[in-house]
């Protein structure tokens, strides 16, 4: 363990780490995703406590905290592929979280994302930063509108159920350790009450679009995760906001720099790709 880590009597190790919270300003934050310099983010840097999952003596559920790593090995080699991840890896995905949740149905969001720590990478793959902020991928009306853009949506079957999720996934496509692991909170310590909006624009290759996304505000009894050393056969899936009719709390996250990670590991690439899930009562 490095002397940047620590672990309580409970025997759970964490980190104390830098993390950017939304800053109680009025002024309206806008994140470039694919030119992170050009963000007009009012951001509020806090020092937090991040306890590691791998070291909780229970592990986390999607039906507790909100969030849960998943052994999910994928048959796809080559993610650079845009074709092969759309035709091979968002089916396989889908199936993961339909069987994690138990849903009844499931629609995929259209399209991917894939972030690298790795500059000069990221310049030649055109391939956006990890997102160093607080923050859900919707609003409440940016959810709805993907929900109804999403292909296969179907309005009879939604109205039969009442849970509607959006899901986010999220795994490492590099060697472990991570430099900029991903946090996520418990959703248990949190409220849509915590959240401010904001605008995301998406200006990649053919395709630009603007939405809006949710910050967080600080608010001491969050308790943020995250999982050490991921492995490219793990999939991290957390609750990313819940669409029925008296919507509860979900999993915020964020992209943080791990004090305990050694310089000389390789810098993080990660894939993350967004579900719907409807489920009975």
């Amino acid at each position: 363990m490095s002397a940047s880590g620590s672990t309580s009597t409970s025997g759970v190790r964490s980190v104390r780490a830098a993390v950017n919270y939304v800053a109680d300003t009025s002024e309206r934050g806008v994140y470039q995703i694919y030119d992170n310099e050009r963000s007009r983010l009012p951001l509020q840097p806090e020092t937090i406590e991040i306890r590691d999952a791998r070291t909780a003596p229970v592990a986390p559920t999607l039906d507790r905290e909100g969030f849960a790593l998943l052994d999910a090995p994928s048959s796809l080699t080559d993610f650079s592929d845009w074709e092969e991840v759309q035709s091979v890896y968002l089916p396989e995905l889908a199936g993961t979280v339909q069987e994690a949740y138990g849903a009844a149905h499931v629609w995929l969001q259209a399209g991917h994302v894939i972030r690298t720590t790795d500059a000069a990478a990221r310049r030649a793959g055109h391939n956006p930063d990890a997102a160093r902020f607080l923050h859900l991928d919707y609003s409440g009306a940016s959810a709805r509108w993907f929900f109804e853009q999403t292909v296969g949506y179907d309005e009879e079957i939604a109205k039969r159920f009442p849970k509607v999720f959006a899901v986010n996934t999220w795994r490492c496509l590099t060697p472990p350790p991570q430099d900029v692991p991903l946090a996520v909170c418990d959703m248990r310590t949190s409220s849509l009450d915590d959240l401010v909006v904001a605008d995301a624009r998406h200006d990649g290759g053919e395709v630009s679009f603007e939405f809006e996304i949710s910050l967080v505000r600080h608010n001491p009894a969050h308790a943020w995760w995250y999982f050490s050393d991921m492995q490219p056969n793990e999939l991290l899936v957390f609750k990313g906001w819940d669409l029925s009719p008296s919507p509860t709390s979900c999993a915020f996250h964020g992209a943080f720099v791990d004090p305990s990670c050694p310089a000389e590991a390789p810098l993080r690439t990660s894939i993350e790709a967004r579900v719907f899930a409807v489920l009975e009562g």
